[in-house]
């Protein structure tokens, strides 16, 4: 047999063609697919090598697993020949002696007679830390090359691909994941930082797999059917890439708590976090970054999510994605998916494709195109956001438990509850032809303006209609009377009795009631009313008439021989009244006012209130009451039941109390007082200036009803998580509590007063004015901050600006006419501390207002970018990081760093200001100073010190790891911890390390140690270097400062996989465990207490023996040492 290679082309696609090895393909003696390989003895080996041997059995897996590897993604089959018994196949592979330093070689001249696939015999370690090497050289053998290049007659790493590395491909000779000098994350680690294995890659790569299917084609029966790839804490050590043929796929990660960065696009790789404790990061351990891949062609058509934070991204097939816990951020993609968030607050975007999106907690839900679902469980509030014209079947369908107010989102045209749930809710529509579906419960409905379709079931159901809102149709549930109690009510707002008139629709087979609005083409179509029954028993104008079902009937004979006026009125229904008498049903108690100032109030019944024309004083009470103001400036509160108040003409003031209130202001300039939880507010346009006063004492997301102006939190003290204007000129007025304020579109202005505030600036919201609190006469720690949500730095202008008599700050958005006024910046210290841009810069008082100077001195530019923030930060040795992994670093003298969002390493060499920012941070510290600002709860972070003189230091607030780099140094260090669980890491000096609060982990290395610990200081570990190694000629000691001997216990410890040394503060729950006291030699000289007492280690190992012959006692103290050392007669001293 000869081996022939057959040409392969050039794809021009870059990530497959730095890749192709001579632009060849080997083919199998055979033909076909099918290569076949033996293990082979050679009798004489190429001229650079020594030997060639049968591999040994435990290593010839190696070679097993690599062909099988390479077979599962390619059209290819290998068959291995016994070649002690036949002729060897197309491949041999044996064990060389190599002179060089590598571990394997391949060989495939064009023209010989075999192929060769050498690697080293290393019979000891395990098949997953050795099958590259056999799968590096097959890979050689099938076509792939090397991403790296000869320079200069040395071979330099990733020069083809400067960002691949070993987990991209195993031609690669990078091994490991290296981002942005933060160096490998290879080793696996246990709970206290004993490596017990390291990461390995599982399979091919992505872009092995992407050449190696193109010059093969691809194995598409390789888990073909429907299959679940399911990933768990336990068995998640390695990097994997995902290739499979077919069928209806899904990766399971829910088994993970840590969160996840998931993507089920193909060539992507996605990170599933481990769990890991604050020495694990802190020692860059293994923590499922980037772990599994997805092969280019692969298609993955659903995702389970781990019980933590996740970002998930679906692709271009139809996908389920189930969130599962934590507050997860899901991209559909394109194609129909349905996306399930899960429990806590989600972001959830349908992108383009008709998707269904499921929430269950307090959720944003952006749709896209397409003709959406939004399926809404429990009582949290939730966001849906629906693009212009994204779609126009888009539904709400809400199955919560409650009672519970509802308003159509923008763009969204159908609303639905739950039809056979029976707790009461209000539905409330938009301006589009909306579809509103009740339960069997109590709702409130309205449409609104547009043609709409209302059905509220069973239960009384009130439909509330005002002049204006189109031609609506109302499908009441057909005999629905299951209750004498149910009534069901079409409720006009501003229409009067003389304004209606009645007829008959339809045909004999299915006749409706039309009620329509004289002098307008408003119109309310009641369906089936005579063929099934579906009525409503009462209709009530804003006048104070109320019309009975046989009084509708009447009238609908009467009008029948008349023709409709074409004017606005008619005198037909008081005539009829007039004649007939009121007639007003049971049920409801109907109170009316006169034209003076009224005060009316109602008890527990329902009751409907009329104020007349004065400035009257309505109140409700424990039943769910209607409230008409008419005429005049009228006061109106709810109650305590499910309540309706209609302003009417006139500046009202509308009260929602603890009810579950549908506010309808009406013309004039009206105010809404809001003190519960359950309201909804409907304001037409041109009603007036209209203003929300917010008296909750809960913390609240409160978004701008249309139409509605000004908005002011009138409870002083508490924090509120959001206040959004809408597309108004809104005013809106914060507290003295920390607040979020966000105006939105118009010319907002916005006042925080006191506490920590923050104005949210979104690209195109107009001119807003800001109104900040004197920073003279508020806390230092008053945080006030500007932040631009989707504008960078360099879109901003600053200068003065003078107005009214004031000196204020005016903030430019370069291109745009949007800009931001903060009041009396100069003239009245009106300041905001920070300045936040979207590519995440920070900017300080002193900064902005240099920047003010300094761009008083040229001209704004016309385009909409300037580089003068850059460049005065560069100039005054800012560095910003990016919301990505960044590595900083500055030579200058002084400078300061702000890492922003990911996981950043902040390298600093001089007296500098370090801020981290979100993300496990590493700070290396290179002088004497150090800086380090960390906010809470803003990830595990590590500092590490390559200080060369002895010096105390004090890890920062906020900050978990400490650790000294250059071990070797003999200098002597004092580290303190503070109050979070730390990691510090001595130098073979004589450390002094105090972990202070919180569960630490203290390693001393060589040298002398001394371990700080008080009461109260938790539970720590202590892990000493080996006493039979290196030169550790030191004493280490454990000193208890003010913990007396007698309160200690010492026991042997067998967990962690060692034998360890406990000991137990008694009475509390401090304990000090000695990692590998007995098992790996690492032992102190002494334990010193608060009493005098000094234990050597052969007293402390026989004060173990002693006490395990005891429970430990629940007493503060115990006799037992004070005993023994008694008896041996040992001096205190």
């Amino acid at each position: 047999m000869t081996i022939y290679k057959t040409p392969i082309s050039k794809t021009g696609n870059e990530y497959i063609d730095f890749l192709l090895a001579h632009n060849q393909k080997f083919l199998p003696s055979e033909g076909e697919n099918t290569y076949t390989w033996s293990f082979v003895r050679l009798d004489r080996a190429p001229t650079d090598e020594l030997h060639g041997g049968i591999i040994s059995e435990t290593s010839q897996e190696y070679a097993r697993y690599a062909f099988q590897q390479m077979s599962n993604i390619i059209n290819v089959n290998f068959r291995e020949i016994d070649a002690s018994i036949n002729t060897p196949g197309d491949i041999h592979v044996y064990s060389p002696a190599y002179s060089a330093p590598y571990e394997g070689v391949a060989v495939s001249n064009n023209g010989a007679e075999y192929a060769e696939l050498q690697y080293k015999d290393r019979p000891s370690p395990s098949l997953e830390d050795n099958w590259d090497v056999a799968g590096h050289e097959l890979g050689h053998i099938m076509g792939l090359g090397h991403t790296h290049s000869l320079v200069n007659g040395e071979w330099v790493t990733d020069t083809y691909r400067s960002d691949m590395n070993r987990i991209d491909t195993l031609m690669s000779y990078n091994h490991g994941e290296k981002a942005n000098g933060t160096g490998e994350r290879l080793n696996i680690l246990d709970e206290i930082g004993n490596r017990t294995a390291h990461a390995f890659n599982h399979t091919y790569g992505i872009y092995d797999m992407l050449v190696l299917q193109h010059i093969y084609g691809a194995n598409t029966s390789y888990n073909a059917g429907d299959t679940t790839y399911t990933y768990t804490p336990d068995s998640l050590s390695f990097f994997e890439t995902i290739w499979d043929g077919g069928g209806n796929d899904t990766i399971d990660i829910s088994a993970f708590n840590n969160g996840a960065e998931l993507n089920l696009n193909g060539g992507t790789r996605s990170s599933v976090y481990i769990s890991t404790n604050i020495i694990q990061e802190a020692m860059n351990a293994y923590n499922g970054k980037n772990s599994i891949g997805i092969a280019y062609g692969a298609n993955i058509e659903n995702a389970k999510g781990t019980q933590g934070n996740d970002i998930i991204y679906g692709n271009e097939l139809n996908n389920t994605i189930y969130g599962n816990a934590g507050n997860d951020i899901i991209y559909g993609g394109a194609g129909n998916d349905w996306i399930h968030g899960g429990e806590g607050s989600n972001i959830l975007y349908g992108d383009d494709g008709s998707d269904t999106l499921v929430s269950y907690g307090k959720d944003t839900l952006y749709g896209g195109m397409g003709d959406d679902r939004y399926q809404i469980y429990g009582n949290d509030y939730v966001q849906v956001i629906e693009k212009e014209n994204g779609g126009y079947g888009d539904f709400m369908m809400v199955y919560t438990k409650g009672v519970t107010n509802y308003i159509l989102s923008d763009n969204v045209e159908h609303l639905e509850l739950d039809s056979f749930a029976t707790y009461n809710s209000t539905l409330t529509g938009n301006s589009l032809n909306n579809h509103l579906y009740g339960n069997d419960g109590d709702n409130i409905l309205t449409g609104r303006k547009g043609s709409d379709r209302s059905q509220g079931y069973k239960g009384s159901d009130t439909y509330i209609f005002s002049s204006g809102d189109g031609k609506d149709y109302i499908g009441e549930y057909y005999n629905d009377k299951t209750a004498s109690t149910d009534n069901d009510v079409l409720l006009l707002t501003d229409i009067s009795a003389n304004q209606l008139w009645f007829t008959k629709t339809g045909t004999s087979s299915y006749m409706g009631l039309r009620v329509s609005i004289l002098g307008t083409t408003d119109e309310i179509n009641i369906d089936g009313w005579y063929t099934y029954n579906a009525k409503l028993e009462q209709i009530k104008t804003q006048d104070g008439v109320v019309l009975s079902i046989a009084q509708i009937e009447a009238l609908v004979g009467i009008m029948a021989s008349q023709t409709k006026p074409s004017g606005n009125t008619s005198t037909i229904i008081h005539d009829y009244l007039a004649q007939t008498g009121t007639g007003s049903p049971s049920g409801d108690q109907l109170f009316y006012g006169n034209e003076q100032n009224n005060s009316i109030s109602t008890g527990t019944a329902n009751s409907t209130l009329y104020g007349g024309s004065g400035n009257d004083t309505l109140t409700g009470g424990a039943g769910n009451d209607t409230l008409y103001g008419n005429d005049g400036d009228d006061t109106l509160s709810g109650g305590a039941g499910t309540n309706i108040l209609i302003g009417g003409a006139g500046n009202d003031t509308l009260i929602s109390n603890k009810g579950n209130d549908t506010l309808i202001g009406g013309a004039g300039n009206d105010k809404y007082q809001i003190w519960g939880n359950e309201y909804r507010i409907i304001e037409e346009s041109q009603g007036g200036i209209d203003r929300v006063e917010i008296y909750t004492t809960n913390t609240i997301q409160f978004i701008t009803p249309d139409n509605i102006e000004n908005i002011s939190l009138n409870y002083p003290y508490m924090n509120h998580s959001g206040i959004t204007g809408n597309a108004l000129d809104n005013a809106i007025n914060g507290n003295v509590g920390n607040n979020l304020l966000i105006g939105g579109k118009g010319k907002d202005t916005l006042q925080g007063y006191q506490g920590s505030d923050t104005y949210v600036f979104n690209l195109g919201d107009g001119q807003d004015t800001i109104w900040e609190y004197d920073n003279n006469t508020v806390p230092i720690t008053d945080i006030d901050i500007l932040r631009f949500t989707d504008i960078n730095a360099d879109r901003l202008w600053f200068s003065k600006y003078s107005y009214g008599g004031y000196e204020s700050l005016m903030v430019r958005v370069l291109g745009t006419s949007d800009q931001i006024v903060v009041n009396r910046w100069y003239s009245s210290n009106d300041k905001l501390e920070q300045i936040q841009t979207a590519d995440g810069i920070t900017l300080s008082i002193a900064q902005v207002e240099a920047l003010v100077s300094m761009m008083s001195q040229q001209t704004m530019p016309t385009g909409n970018s300037s580089t003068v923030i850059q460049d005065y930060l560069t100039q005054t040795n800012v560095v910003y990081g990016t919301h990505g992994e960044d590595y900083l670093s500055n030579d200058a003298a002084s400078s300061t760093f702000y890492g922003g969002n990911g996981n950043d390493k902040i390298i600093s060499k001089g007296d500098d200001m370090l801020y981290g920012g979100n993300g496990n941070d590493v700070y290396e510290i290179h002088g004497t100073t150090l800086y380090v600002f960390e906010e809470k709860n803003a990830g595990l972070d590590t500092i590490q010190l390559y200080t060369n003189k002895a010096i105390d230091y004090f890890i920062p607030d906020n900050v978990e790891n400490m650790m000294i780099m250059n071990l070797t140094e003999t200098y002597a260090l004092k580290n303190t911890g503070n109050d979070l669980d730390n990691f510090i890491q001595g130098n073979h000096g004589n450390n002094i390390l105090a972990g202070g609060k919180g569960n630490d982990i203290l390693q001393g290395f060589f040298g002398g140690d001394t371990y700080v610990f008080n009461k109260g200081d938790g539970q720590d570990i202590i892990k000493e270097a080996k006493n039979n190694t290196y030169a550790d000629t030191g004493t280490d000691v454990l000193l208890f400062t003010d913990i007396s001997s007698n309160q200690l216990w010492f026991t042997k410890d067998l967990s962690n996989g060692g034998e360890s040394l406990l000991i137990n503060v008694l009475g509390t729950t401090d304990e000090i465990l000695v990692s590998n006291w007995y098992s790996g030699n690492a032992t102190l000289e002494q334990i010193k207490t608060q009493d005098g007492v000094t234990l050597s280690t052969d007293q402390i190992e026989s004060m173990v023996n002693v006490m395990s012959s005891y429970a430990m006692p629940a007493a503060y103290n115990s006799s037992i040492i004070d005993d023994y050392m008694t008896q041996a007669s040992i001096i205190m001293g």
